[in-house]
């Protein structure tokens, strides 16, 4: 059975993995993907086409989960 999406920071990162690539991350589910991950400890690296998009969420993210062990860097790229 899978593992459903828990506060259970451990058992997510044992499950999945402590690093997640979230693409389409500059804004909506990929934005709010990315956000859920960093509140369960998992790091992230955030990947769209928008630069600029992609650097303000990043320093959303920092700032929020700032004094955690969470990582949070980006890629600009269009995976299509």
């Amino acid at each position: 059975e899978p593992v459903r999406f828990t506060k259970n920071s451990q058992l997510f990162q044992n499950t999945y993995g402590e690093w997640a690539i979230v693409a389409g991350a500059s804004e909506g589910l990929g934005a709010a993907w990315a956000d859920a991950l960093c509140e369960v400890g998992v790091h992230v690296v955030l990947v769209a086409r928008r630069e600029h998009a992609l650097k303000e969420l990043t320093q959303q993210l920092q700032n929020k989960y700032k004094g955690t062990n969470v990582m949070v860097d980006y890629w600009v790229q269009d995976l299509a």
